[in-house]
């Protein structure tokens, strides 16, 4: 039945209506999303993507995005019969949405699910992210490994002068990179520096993957090392994408 409504739907003039018709059952297809066979689970998220992209600002689609976030925590969508329309659908949902953030979220997402898959579906994400990326460029911040960067007295600091955390006297703290990843610090006193600690960190500069909403995994501050695993892969095919 889902299946025939997918067909149905992109010919439908009045899509607001639709959308509006089957608002109240929308509870209902997210709860099948999550516990349907795989061929079926595909038809339903298709479902639910086709009437939550005519507003990619609204509740339905930030809650769609989080449910196709969590489909790809196990990787058995991307290798089963329907991987094609599910990637097709990876695709669409990508270029549609707005937030770039998210996007770099499901992409890492993919690519720490995707190492572990066959040589097939190793294959499918790499010509995926070559297909995505001409269509959002800004996805070349995962392809580059990012300067390294300091931090002292509780901010992240690369050549520049800031006020350190908990100094009455407004004392300034010169922080110089150097190319032995050294850091000079210049203040005075230097004994009322304070450390940021671990959770302070961790919240603002790590990559989470745990996070359920990919919009708040900090997708943005990490880069795709699994190219570099992939670019030693026993498959030729992998190891020529994986190096293009």
């Amino acid at each position: 039945v889902t299946r025939g409504i997918n067909r149905l739907l992109p010919h439908i003039k009045n899509f607001r209506a639709v959308g509006d018709f089957f608002g109240k059952y929308m509870d209902g297809f997210f709860k099948m999303a999550h516990v349907l066979p795989s061929r079926a689970r595909v038809q339903v998220l298709i479902f639910i993507f086709q009437i939550a992209k005519s507003d990619m600002y609204s509740d339905l689609a930030a809650r769609f995005m989080t449910l196709l976030y969590a489909s790809l925590e196990s990787g058995t969508l991307l290798a089963c019969s329907l991987s094609e329309q599910y990637f097709d659908l990876l695709f669409s949902a990508l270029t549609e949405d707005f937030h770039e953030g998210r996007v770099l979220g499901f992409l890492k997402r993919l690519f720490c699910v995707g190492v572990h898959c066959s040589s097939r579906v190793i294959l499918a994400v790499l010509v995926f992210f070559a297909k995505l990326l001409k269509e959002k460029p800004v996805l070349k911040n995962l392809l580059g490994f990012k300067k390294e960067k300091r931090v002292a007295s509780g901010k992240i600091l690369q050549n520049k002068k800031v006020k350190q955390w908990g100094n009455e006297e407004g004392d300034e703290v010169e922080v110089v990179s150097t190319g032995t990843n050294k850091i000079q610090e210049e203040t005075t006193p230097k004994d009322k520096i304070e450390e940021p600690t671990e959770k302070e960190i961790t919240q603002s500069e790590h990559y989470d993957p745990s996070k359920r909403n990919p919009k708040f995994c900090n997708g943005d501050k990490t880069a795709l090392w699994e190219l570099l695993y992939l670019s030693e892969h026993y498959n030729y095919l992998v190891r020529k994408f994986a190096r293009m």
